[in-house]
């Protein structure tokens, strides 16, 4: 089965399980040639008709989902009509009673790791801010005052706690720890400002203000500063939320008696908009969208059911790095939480890194040389890059968190290419030390080399199966580049793929840790695209391609479930995000 083109981020999906066994061709014999065929269209946007969740309940109220979408706690009357917390699985399932007592509780909202629940409560005789464990126990209180604090929401490390509150007159936002103790203001003004939404890299926090004549979506630095506006809308959008990479927020509108759910780009962007299939009244509470799935939760009408929804829509990649500088040579980290790459930014190819959800950017190295093709190791958290000086190019690593460097690899002759073994113990790579490019590896540890190719053309831009075995890499005749693999032990190369053309050029492979697909770049009639291939060699498949675009250099994440990519005719990085099928 072979990957298709699916949704959210990126519109993509892939099935990553290994294909089936093609048999493995002796050196020089080809397999079928790869296929130039353009990738299926991306689907439009589509939203699944949602689904009701059975609560024997009567009135229901404020709704949460949990980060993950599997949970939902909701507020429903007892048989004395007062207002209390319950969970239940999003799957369905049976609901579990949290608070109780001669008080109301209401407005849940989930901690990001999902183990605590934030709620307003006034059994200290006025509405004050709460917690307690998401599956029940000891509540604690937060704020204690004798006015009105509503709308809590939590950081992402857990630690605070920003709500709404009156005590100064206007409804307006404050911050203090989730332990409780000293409140801080954070909005001034006269306010009413409500529904806070702290973003995933928390430094911005996204709320509803009704200063002025209508309602607007406002985001103000989490540690205090002047708000910015987010929406173009016409007062009716509520419920702001953040995308997980923390560059997108949604919120909740209204068109013709639609309900719609708009996403508007934070930094630069387009406006994204679908209807939701779901019952609206003009007195309904706004969906509550989960964290980092995509699902939300809402009130039927009357409040007489929890309907669940599972939406998808197409859109362009997540945008890392953007325009303004030359940005190349992505590779992950370990956990895959950052990127390591090249740029000009600062007047020099030097090593930079990137969160990949927050966005912010370091500088690694700063030397009169020109660094290249960095490469980060899946084991040890180091990186191995290329050093280009007017003598030629070696190989170095850098421990990224003492900035040291040592030189691995002799200045005879040039040195590209380096790619880690999975096991972090050698580097493959290209050099021309004996006249032309072929592959060698390079024990880390002592900086013994050995040879592994010597053929017609030039070998280079080397990749490791996950379990070592195999080194798949370019093998150039100057007829266009084809994908052949080696044993890393020494052996006969075999040939995965080649163009239909001489004019198509295969380059960039990347193995997945699954050892199921190669991604690499395809090069033809001046455009560049991302493809996967079987190791085993077979028909090549597109995975994204845009019309016009020029998409290189792929690198799997750690886990396979990403690849990263420069999009050239911007300068910029991109992600997909991929899923099993």
């Amino acid at each position: 089965m072979l990957p298709r083109v699916a949704a959210l981020r990126v519109a993509l999906c892939l099935v990553l399980a290994a294909p089936p066994a093609v048999a493995e061709t002796p050196q020089g014999q080809p397999v079928p040639p790869a296929s130039s065929t353009p990738a299926p269209p991306v689907p439009a946007p589509s939203v699944p008709a949602p689904r009701l969740l059975a609560v024997p309940f009567e009135r229901l109220g404020s709704t949460a989902l949990s980060p993950d979408g599997g949970t939902v706690a909701f507020t429903a009357l007892d048989e004395d009509d007062r207002s209390h917390l319950y969970v239940i699985p999003a799957d369905g399932g049976d609901s579990k009673q949290i608070t109780s007592g001669a008080h109301n509780d209401w407005s849940p909202r989930f901690s990001s790791d999902g183990a605590q629940i934030a709620y307003v409560s006034n059994q200290s005789g006025n509405p004050d801010i709460w917690t307690l464990p998401a599956s029940g126990g000891p509540p604690r209180q937060v704020t204690s005052d004798p006015a009105e604090d509503i709308d809590p929401e939590w950081s992402p490390d857990g630690s605070r706690i920003v709500f709404a509150s009156n005590r100064s007159g206007g409804t307006l936002l404050y911050v203090t720890a989730a332990l409780g103790g000293q409140v801080y203001p954070l909005s001034s003004g006269t306010g009413p400002d409500r529904r806070p939404a702290w973003s995933p890299d928390g430094e911005w926090i996204a709320y509803e203000s009704g200063r002025g004549k209508q309602r607007k979506i406002l985001a103000i630095p989490s540690a205090g500063g002047e708000p910015r506006r987010i929406d173009t809308g016409d007062g009716s959008e509520r419920a702001p939320s953040w995308s997980a990479d923390s560059r997108r927020v949604r919120v909740f509108g209204i068109s013709l008696k639609k309900l719609l759910l708009v996403d508007y780009p934070f930094s630069e962007g387009e406006t994204r908009s679908i209807t939701l299939p779901i019952p609206y009244g003009s007195d309904a509470v706004a969906p509550a969208i989960s964290r980092h799935a995509d699902r939300a939760v809402y009130l039927n009408a009357g409040g007489s059911g929890l309907g669940l929804m599972n939406f998808t829509k197409g859109g362009a990649g997540q945008i890392v790095i953007e325009g303004g500088a030359v940005n190349r040579d992505p590779s992950w980290s370990p956990d895959g939480r950052r990127l390591v790459f090249v740029s000009d930014r600062d007047g020099r190819r030097d090593l930079y890194t990137v969160g990949v959800a927050s966005g912010r950017v370091a500088r690694l190295t700063n030397t009169e040389a020109r660094e290249s093709e960095p490469h980060w190791s899946a084991v040890n958290g180091d990186i191995a890059f290329v050093m280009e000086t007017p003598g030629g190019s070696a190989i170095h690593v850098l421990e990224p968190e003492t900035g040291r460097t040592i030189k691995i690899t002799s200045d005879k002759g040039r040195a590209r290419y380096p790619a880690w073994s999975r096991d972090g113990s050698l580097i493959a790579y290209s050099s021309d030390q004996e006249g032309t490019f072929d592959l060698w590896v390079v024990q880390v540890g002592d900086g013994k080399t050995r040879r592994l190719t010597s053929l017609p053309g030039s070998e280079s831009q080397p990749t490791w199966s996950h379990d070592g075995k195999w080194i798949a890499f370019v093998k150039d005749e100057g007829r266009g580049g084809e994908i052949w693999k080696i044993p890393s032990d020494g052996g006969d190369p075999i040939l995965v793929a080649k163009g239909d053309s001489p004019e198509t050029h295969l380059l960039q492979p990347d193995w997945n840790t699954r050892g199921s697909w190669i991604a690499f770049t395809l090069v033809a009639q001046g455009e560049s695209d991302i493809y996967l291939v079987p190791p085993g060699g077979g028909k090549p498949f597109p995975l994204h391609r845009p019309k016009g675009s020029r998409e290189a250099n792929p690198a799997w994440s750690h886990d396979s479930t990403h690849v990263v990519y420069e999009w050239g005719s911007q300068d910029q990085i991109m992600i997909l995000d991929l899923a099993p099928d």
